[in-house]
């Protein structure tokens, strides 16, 4: 699946109304998903909002690229859920300005990532977040390669590899290196943040 546009690039969104006019994509696949708004615009890999869901079955990889504007490899906001089984790489970044998630959910959303290898995130200006869950959310994510999340700003951007925020959680199992770096900014390998947690196990492929 390549979506690829001067305004917003999507490779599978899905987008409700309430919770009582919801949306729902079920999509089995053996390829990779590449989503790049070559301009100004949001790019996402893989998207629910708004009562809506999402299942992925098999990416071989997921890369999201903006220009101006934020990138999201799997994304779920407003009560809404993503389930994507994976077998390669998932990537996010903004090549000139943006913020940059590979996983995001906000919102009482949740995120199930399996099978992904290496996550990377990174931007030219701007925060970049691995795996981020906001408000009262969720993301699980079982890996077998690096994290990486980088900020090459040189006026100001933060990185985090693992966030959570705000009453919210992430369980994140197999990760080999976790690597964060910035320019001109704060530099976080895990943070949890107001009732928060993380639960992080490097190097153990089993769940926890």
């Amino acid at each position: 699946i390549t979506a690829e546009g001067s305004g917003n690039a999507n490779g599978i969104e899905a987008t409700g109304n309430d919770k009582t006019n919801t949306a729902t994509n079920t999509v089995n696949m053996n390829g990779a998903i590449l989503a790049t708004s070559t301009d100004a615009g949001t790019a996402a890999g893989v998207s629910a909002a708004t009562y809506a869901d999402n299942t992925v079955k098999t990416a071989t990889s997921i890369t999201a690229s903006s220009n101006i504007g934020t990138a999201y490899g799997v994304d779920a906001s407003n009560h809404s859920s993503n389930t994507v089984d994976m077998t390669g790489n998932l990537s996010a970044s903004s090549t000139t300005y943006g913020e940059a998630y590979a996983v995001r959910s906000n919102d009482n959303s949740t995120n199930i990532v399996t099978g992904t290898k290496d996550i990377e995130v990174a931007t030219a200006q701007g925060t970049v977040y691995g795996i981020d869950a906001e408000k009262d959310s969720s993301n699980t994510v079982d890996m077998t390669g690096n994290l990486s999340a980088s900020s090459t700003s040189t006026t100001y951007g933060e990185a985090y590899a693992v966030r959570s925020n705000d009453n919210s959680k992430n369980t994140v199992t197999g990760t080999k290196d976790i690597k964060v770096t910035t320019v001109q900014g704060n530099a976080y390998g895990i943070d949890a943040v107001k009732d928060s947690t993380n639960e992080v196990n490097k190097d153990v492929t089993t769940a926890m």
